[in-house]
């Protein structure tokens, strides 16, 4: 198979992130991480506004089941959606049961099904933009996606955690959609909710990493992480707004 210019494109990005994050030593979870600066109870509920916080990801899923019922899509994209909305919202309840009892084993279920949302979703976009043969490549890149969080949980046990492959999954996604968009012609997904679905992720991982900062900033009504979750909610609206728009799918 000949190898495209936009491909060689995509082959660069994807060697030098992979040689740089491979460069590192291997990244342990920092302790700190479990840290929440919000740790109100309420009702009994142990951190109660970063357990319920999550409840934007249930409602976004049920915004959108509705209509997909409704439509008729191509076998493909329905596995794609459904597969992405499963994830969502299982990471609702992995989340919710993760900030409930901060742990690395709860973590591991907070981190799982978010794995499985970002493999849909970006074979997805291959599908669509570059390839129908990813299709089957879907179930392996899911399997090798929630190993990396196995795999972290694994070497978490020993002393020696290792988030490198996690961050491979999590991020490189986010490095390449904007250049597949770019690079490549538009066939149904439409590039604008991804785009905005990317723009609100970022503004959740900035949230994330400005936990206490926010909290202080808004008189201790609600922390980075809270906002976090009900940004990467939105994000993920944006992203079933793409595939609403589809109206065939290729191949």
């Amino acid at each position: 198979m000949t190898l495209t210019r936009n491909g060689i494109i995509l082959a660069i990005i994807t060697v030098v992130t992979l040689g740089a994050l491979l460069s590192l030593e291997p990244i342990a979870q920092d302790p700190t991480y479990y840290n929440f600066a919000d740790n109100r109870n309420w009702l009994g509920i142990s951190n109660a506004w970063n357990v319920l916080s999550n409840v934007g990801f249930i409602i976004v899923v049920m915004l959108r089941f509705a209509p997909y019922r409704q439509k008729q899509h191509g076998s493909d994209l329905h596995t794609y959606v459904t597969l992405f909305m499963l994830g969502i919202f299982f990471t609702a309840f992995g989340s919710a049961w993760f900030h409930w009892n901060p742990t690395t084993a709860t973590l591991v279920w907070d981190r799982l099904p978010m794995t499985i949302a970002f493999s849909s979703f970006f074979v997805s976009v291959w599908h669509d933009y570059i390839s129908v043969r990813v299709r089957y490549w879907l179930w392996l890149v899911a399997l090798f996606s929630a190993s990396t969080v196995f795999y972290w949980y694994w070497t978490e046990t020993f002393g020696r955690g290792d988030l490198r492959p996690y961050i491979v999954v999590q991020f490189l996604p986010i490095l390449l959609l904007p250049f597949i968009l770019w690079l490549y012609t538009q066939k149904a997904i439409q590039p604008r909710p991804i785009f905005m679905a990317l723009g609100f992720y970022i503004l959740a991982k900035l949230a994330e990493m400005f936990d206490g900062a926010i909290y202080e900033l808004t008189a201790q009504i609600i922390s980075g992480h809270s906002v976090k979750h009900l940004l990467a909610a939105v994000a993920a609206y944006y992203i079933l707004s793409a595939y609403r728009s589809k109206t065939n799918t290729p191949g």
